[in-house]
């Protein structure tokens, strides 16, 4: 499994996985030799949904319900239970359908109750060590604020800026003509986000983090989830209207007034607030673009998140091939679904019935 790497999630296992998606979190479940294998980028540390759920511990949660495994093998307890918010729900499930959580060589044998205790205080160091680096990685963002370098990144830098040597995000005249036509892209609602991600990609338009994940030749025709694509941009209107671009950070630092100097804000009973960050790297003499246009592309930004204007999957989506999700099987353990992938090829994936047991 080691030598598999990331492959599974990338769709280059030399063998069928069963995608799966919850909320925000992706994940794959394959099976090898008769043990099943879930490969996830989400985490459990917090809520990733407006009603208060955490996508990663649903999935979990059912796929544990549907493989009904003796043993749950896990890296560290950290990676299983992060937060004591979610620890309960995975422990009823886990609690019901797995014998032993085996952690490397220590095992929690979840059959008894000295075993539900030991999960409980292990959830409590978890969620504790999870605090505390919350706490350190928020002073850190606001000793990088404080100095005016940007947080998000050299991965989020918008078009039209660039970052200097000490990670200040500065205007780039020289690119005022293509930051304008982009905002007439973004303002022609009849573009689907897919569309439009094949334009700004035939203008040339990347990131560097397209770029790592793809290749130097990479640009925004590439990427997968063009409805997402749509939605970043739309984050820079204030910056191409104003010159400014705010962000709000979540307070970890329960009771706290002000972090090194910043003022907490919207504190109450039920949040501990959150700091407010503003940069101001101005405009370009003249502005980005005529004023008309920058409202116009604010206007389709917002109309396309109440779910108006034409819509459209990512670069892929025109690509589907014909028999994806038609040719669909079934025999006493298994279920059966052929899916279409890159490149004309299919691929047969394979998943234990429901009520079933590995």
């Amino acid at each position: 499994m080691l030598r598999l790497g990331l492959a599974p999630i990338r769709g280059e296992a030399p063998f069928p996985v069963e995608e799966l998606r919850e909320g925000r979190t992706k994940a794959v479940l394959f099976e090898h030799r008769g043990t099943f294998f879930l490969y996830s980028m989400g985490g459990a540390a917090k809520a990733d949904s407006a009603d208060g759920e955490n996508g990663f511990v649903n999935l979990l949660c059912s796929v544990i319900e549907q493989v009904q495994p003796t043993h749950l093998w896990v890296a560290t307890f950290s990676r299983l239970v992060r937060s004591a918010e979610f620890s309960g729900k995975l422990l009823s499930v886990v609690s019901k359908c797995v014998d032993e959580v085996c952690l490397g060589d220590f095992k929690i044998r979840m059959t008894d109750r000295f075993g539900q205790a030991l999960w409980l205080m292990l959830s409590m160091v978890s969620s504790m060590e999870r605090d505390l680096i919350v706490q350190r990685l928020t002073a850190g963002v606001v000793a990088k604020f404080l100095r005016n370098e940007w947080i998000p990144g050299r991965h989020s830098v918008p078009i039209g800026y660039e970052l200097s040597k000490d990670k200040v995000l500065r205007v780039d005249a020289s690119q005022r003509e293509t930051v304008a036509t982009v905002l007439a892209l973004i303002a022609d609602v009849e573009l689907a986000p897919w569309q439009l991600a094949r334009q700004l990609g035939g203008m040339g338009l990347s990131t560097s983090s397209l770029q790592q994940r793809y290749g130097s030749g990479a640009t925004y025709a590439d990427v997968r989830d063009s409805s997402g694509l749509v939605r970043r941009l739309g984050r820079w209107m204030d910056l191409y209207e104003h010159g400014t671009y705010e962000m709000r950070w979540p307070n970890p630092f329960r009771g706290a007034g002000e972090i090194a100097g910043m003022p907490i804000e919207g504190a109450s009973r039920e949040s501990n607030g959150f700091v407010r960050f503003v940069y101001r790297p101005g405009v370009p003499e003249g502005g980005w673009a005529e004023p008309e246009l920058v409202h116009a592309a604010r206007a389709a930004v917002a109309r396309r998140a109440d779910g108006e204007g034409r819509s459209g999957g990512g670069a892929d989506h025109s690509m589907l091939l014909p028999f994806t999700g038609v040719v669909k099987g079934s025999d006493d353990r298994f279920e059966y679904e052929l899916k279409g992938q890159s490149k004309g090829l299919y691929r047969l994936y394979r998943r234990l019935r429901r009520g079933g047991r590995a």
